[in-house]
């Protein structure tokens, strides 16, 4: 079997885990390391959830910090979504390895050069740390086969009037990277929020995850508490990185189109706006435009199935 090698580039965050938890229950994905930027919540905080997941789910590769504030403009967190830990209440094991003495945009410099043209990156917070990996070294887009990034949307967003969180919080950023030259798929929010979770799987996730994992059912239902108390404009919990995750795992799971993807760099209402011109005869992405719903739920089904323990791994951590 042909693996993916990857760079997981996030910012954990509740959506960002589950994510995680299905790129951990991929055969055909090889985990070079995860680099972590601030976006859902302060870098502090998810700088230790990153950490914490890596050591969930036993992954043994580099975790290295990258930006803790966007390129140009002031720093904003989901936090009212996500929780003030960035992950609910949920117990995250004690971190037993220090992060890479590597900055982000470095490793993953390194790791590009060493692959020699196979690495690729799944990215599924702000694009921060990519745009420095490529201001610092010029040369990394032939380094790298593409990025898989959750980000954008062809039509409205869940920030301001336009603009999806990812690319709101560093336009800037996400600009440098659609206009980088490496090949991009991007999965916005158009095709993430059909995969809104209802009533009838929030049963079935908790019968599926049983006692012993009870707590990522919990969870979802803070996420989706979240939403219904704060009244954040959408009545679904969407499992949105965990598309742009499926879809280097299966890329049956989306439809996608070329176009030409420009990013709005304004501070107002359009900031963040992905403007996707899908007649233009210089497309520099993939854009997903329908999600094949059954195929991506059944992958997300399986990966709850296979998470790990939480009681068991909480006991070895010494919690």
């Amino acid at each position: 079997m042909t693996k993916h090698k990857i760079i997981l580039d996030t910012d954990p965050g509740i959506d960002d885990f589950f994510a995680m938890l299905l790129a951990a229950d991929a055969q055909n994905l090889e985990l070079r390391g995860v680099t972590a930027v601030a976006g859902n919540q302060v870098m502090e905080k998810i700088a230790n959830n990153a950490r914490g997941i890596a050591q969930l789910l036993g992954w043994d590769c580099p975790v290295s910090l990258g930006a803790d504030r966007p390129l140009l403009i002031p720093q904003i967190t989901a936090s009212q979504v996500h929780g003030d830990t960035g992950l609910g209440h949920f117990p995250l094991p004690a971190p037993q390895k220090d992060a890479d003495e590597r900055l982000a945009w470095d490793f993953i410099y390194e790791e590009a050069t060493a692959l020699d043209g196979e690495l690729e990156i799944l990215a599924i917070g702000p694009l921060t740390n990519l745009a420095v990996a490529f201001l610092r070294h010029p040369d990394l887009p032939q380094k790298l086969r593409r990025i898989v990034l959750m980000g954008g949307a062809t039509e409205w967003g869940n920030r301001g009037a336009y603009g999806e969180f990812n690319f709101y919080v560093d336009p800037h950023a996400a600009e440098i990277v659609f206009s980088s030259g490496v090949p991009i798929d991007m999965v916005g929010l158009n095709v993430t929020m059909q995969t809104g979770i209802s009533d009838e799987e929030f049963d079935d996730i908790a019968r599926t995850v049983g006692e012993s994992r009870k707590v990522y059912s919990e969870l979802l239902e803070f996420y989706r508490n979240i939403y219904r108390v704060n009244d954040l404009g959408f009545r679904i919990v969407a499992m949105h990185d965990s598309l742009a995750a499926a879809f280097l795992m299966d890329e049956r799971v989306l439809e996608m189109r070329n176009a030409k993807v420009q990013i709005d760099c304004s501070t107002g209402l359009c900031r963040g706006r992905s403007i996707a011109d899908f007649k233009s005869e210089s497309p520099n992405a993939r854009v997903a435009v329908a999600v094949d719903r059954p195929r991506f739920w059944d992958m997300v089904m399986h990966s709850l199935q296979n998470a790990p323990d939480v009681r068991v791994q909480s006991s070895a951590s010494g919690k």
